[in-house]
């Protein structure tokens, strides 16, 4: 399963009982949602696996979809 959140909520915070795989895909060139965001995500899932797109920003499905793709399968695949 793959579920895309738009917001970090405390009951996602593993302390609360969260225990779901986490993969954090990041733009690191978004003007938008920058390292202090996050810094905050990665807080929130310190299990995370965090893939970071250097030349990606804010909509990396579009500017990285192959690279996206291969995050997620492998993703899945894992667990």
């Amino acid at each position: 399963m793959v579920v895309i959140f738009t917001g970090v909520d405390d009951s996602m915070n593993p302390s609360s009982g969260w225990d779901k795989n986490v993969l954090i895909a990041w733009g690191m060139k978004d003007i938008a949602f920058r390292e202090k965001e996050l810094d905050r995500w990665t807080g929130a899932f310190p299990d995370a696996k965090v893939i970071r797109f250097k030349d990606a920003g804010h909509f990396i499905s579009e500017e990285e979809p192959d690279g996206l793709i291969a995050a997620i399968n492998e993703s899945i695949l894992d667990r």
